[in-house]
């Protein structure tokens, strides 16, 4: 789903959590001290070497086969989806008929990118996906309106299931029945979540770009 700066407790709200991407070098330090980061990803110029590197084979053995569908369903959408690089470069449009849409394109590298049903403030969604071969699916999610399940290829299902592993323990340790000696447990699995990701995500592209924010922190010295 990947992927910051810490904030003060405060900002653990309802709303912060439910538009946030977990971020795995945010799984440093103390957890009452981070919080899913609302909005999107930064890439670093660093950061950007370390996917590559770490992505690039990749989509490398996919040879011709790095073609990708997007097809999403999404009550209330706006007519137009549109579908942009991090860098808010739009890469391409979909006409939305009842909810429903499809793109398709080709990935000519580890890409990042951002859908939304429109091209200034009055999206009603947006939801950030991964690039790479296969149909990648977008749909309500139940639990939140403010989310869209993102799944379908291997790398997109592994940033969801990473992504709601991580709401669902913020969510218990925000809880105000949670005791203080569970309080302590959820911090050491907030901790573990990105080493897992990555141990078992090592041969698609959601891995590639843990393991690159890893790295990418290592590096920095902090």
């Amino acid at each position: 789903i990947f992927f910051v700066m810490p904030l003060p407790p405060a900002a653990f709200s309802a709303l912060a959590i439910a538009k946030s991407i977990p971020n795995a070098s945010r799984m440093r330090g103390k957890f009452s001290d981070k919080i899913l980061l609302p909005g999107l990803p930064t890439i670093s110029p660093m950061k950007k070497i370390l996917i590559f590197a770490a992505c690039a084979t990749l989509l490398a053995s996919c040879g011709s086969k790095n073609q990708y569908v997007i097809e999403g369903k999404v009550d209330g959408a706006n007519p137009v989806v549109y579908l942009f690089d991090q860098e808010e470069n739009l890469l391409d449009s979909a006409t939305v008929k009842e909810g429903a849409f499809r793109l398709k394109g080709e990935a000519q590298e580890p890409q990042i990118a951002i859908l939304r049903d429109a091209r200034d403030e009055n999206a009603t969604f947006t939801a950030m996906l991964l690039l790479e071969p296969g149909t990648i699916q977008i749909s309500d999610d139940p639990d939140s309106p403010m989310r869209k399940r993102v799944t379908g290829t291997p790398a997109n299902d592994a940033s969801t299931e990473y992504a709601d592993a991580g709401y669902r323990l913020i969510m218990e340790y925000r809880d105000s029945s949670t005791t203080e000696e569970r309080r302590a447990a959820i911090e050491k699995e907030y901790e573990e979540l990105a080493h897992l990701a990555v141990e078992q995500n090592r041969n698609n592209l959601f891995g590639a770009l843990l393991l690159a924010d890893q790295m990418s922190y290592e590096l920095s010295g902090k």
